[in-house]
């Protein structure tokens, strides 16, 4: 989904480039009277890299940005104590290769955004990657010093890595979970 503000008040965009290539889907998009449109798009299919995106509307205001094709997780959410199970799931990463296919295994780690606390990301079960470079699977959120809710001391990177790629999600650590 593309996003542009700025543009002029009830015109129509007329082209969203990627690379220099028109992606703009069929039909017309119209520019909302605060400036503002949204359409879905379909990236092409190209190597990992950072490439320009821009936007044009029929009265030749236009927007740049870029876009990053790589690898990518999503996590089940986004903050809770540690302990949390957290389902992941990756695209973009190295296939499974070989007869019968066998999945690259990943790696996961924590690590503090601001700071240098980082530790082993514990997985319910072994993930590997499919044959389309996708995985789903459950990971843990082990015991990691927290701060203040919402606090950019609580605030985690948890990555995935699969030995060519990685992927990073960001998780705010509310609490730490005691047993006793």
């Amino acid at each position: 989904t593309v996003t542009g503000s700025g543009f002029t008040a009830d015109a129509t965009i007329s082209a969203i480039n990627f690379n220099g290539v028109d992606i703009k889907p069929t039909g017309t998009i119209t520019v909302s009277s605060t400036g503002v449109f949204i359409a879905t798009v379909i990236v092409p299919a190209v190597a990992y890299g950072t490439y320009p995106v821009d936007a044009v509307d029929s009265a030749s205001a236009i927007a740049s940005t870029t876009f990053v094709v790589g690898a990518a997780i999503t996590i089940s959410q986004n903050s809770g104590p540690t302990g949390t199970v957290l389902v992941v799931n990756g695209r973009g990463f190295t296939p499974a290769a070989g007869s019968p296919p066998v999945g690259v295994p990943l790696a996961f780690r924590i690590y503090r955004t601001l700071g240098s606390v980082s530790a082993p990301m514990p997985e319910i079960v072994n993930i590997v990657t499919s044959s389309t470079g996708t995985f789903q699977g459950e990971i843990v959120v082990p015991t990691v010093p927290t701060g203040i809710a919402n606090d950019p001391t609580s605030v985690y990177t948890i990555e995935a890595a699969d030995g060519s790629e990685i992927a990073t999600a960001t998780f705010n650590v509310t609490a730490t979970t005691v047993f006793t």
